[in-house]
């Protein structure tokens, strides 16, 4: 009998330790996918950035061009 109850727990407590595992699992996939995600917002926020430097820059050569042809 208390054998059986013990096997019993241990079959619960690995039901339980696995249903962690499935928890953490999740979460570890959650965090990688949540990160990936902000990544890309930064890379795409990079990327715009540097974009809008070379037209700025890009302006600002062809104004002082402008400037210095007429003088």
């Amino acid at each position: 009998m208390v054998k059986l109850q013990l096997t019993f727990v241990k079959r619960q407590l690995t039901i339980v330790k696995l249903q962690l595992t499935e928890i953490l699992l999740t979460y570890m996939a959650y965090k990688v996918y949540n990160n990936a995600k902000e990544r890309n917002k930064a890379d795409h926020l990079y990327r715009s950035t540097i974009h809008s430097n070379k037209i700025i820059t890009f302006t600002g050569c062809f104004l002082s061009k402008e400037v210095h042809s007429r003088k």
